[in-house]
């Protein structure tokens, strides 16, 4: 009898341990729960939409820069090639006058790049060719190039067009002394030191 209980009651024991172990399993739960089950059911819906980034308002158009600025970038960069591009377009617009063009090829002489600025000297004379200031920047360029005999031709039309300038006398005196003329270039000082104090040559 014994025997018989214990085989009796054994599958019953085993059915229970089943039972029990099936009821500590976790349950899948169903796709629709998944999907939602992170979500809080109270979460208002402006709190969605403030998580996301706010959308970027649209930037202004961009101007293009004017041909003066890319001049001065050209310069900055050191290239000769696109200052004198952007040199031409100035020259070509329709506003433009000697003084601003020669004033434009000066600052090619204060960025260091005398080339650049007897060429964009040489291309503004072509369209004023009475500039005195443009033939002393040229002028200027061409002495720092060590070209001594056009400096000197330029400089004097300079001053052919404009005997006012001290600067002008100055220039010509030094390219002429480099030249070996001693005497023409004593004679251009004195002139420019009579005309502006600041070229007086000191003895």
């Amino acid at each position: 009898d014994h025997v018989r209980l214990a085989t009796a009651t054994e599958p019953a024991k085993v059915r229970r341990n089943a039972t029990s172990t099936n009821s500590q399993a976790p349950r899948a739960m169903p796709p629709a729960a998944v999907a939602t089950v992170d979500v809080p059911a109270a979460l208002p819906a402006e709190e969605f939409a403030a998580a996301d980034p706010p959308a970027p308002e649209d930037a202004p158009p961009v101007e293009p820069a004017s041909p003066r600025q890319e001049f001065i970038a050209a310069l900055e960069s050191g290239s000769v090639e696109r200052a004198a591009a952007a040199f031409d377009q100035m020259v070509r617009t329709s506003g433009s006058t000697s003084e601003s063009a020669a004033e434009a090829a000066a600052q090619a002489l204060k960025f260091g790049q005398p080339e650049t600025a007897e060429r964009c000297a040489a291309a503004a004379l072509r369209k004023f060719p009475r500039s005195a200031a443009l033939h002393r920047v040229h002028g200027t360029a061409l002495y720092q190039l060590g070209r001594d005999e056009e400096a000197q031709s330029a400089l004097k039309r300079s001053l052919s067009l404009d005997n006012t300038q001290g600067l002008s006398y100055f220039l010509l005196g030094s390219v002429q002394t480099r030249l070996g003329k001693q005497s023409e270039a004593a004679w251009q000082f004195r002139q420019a030191g009579r005309l502006d104090r600041r070229f007086a040559v000191r003895r």
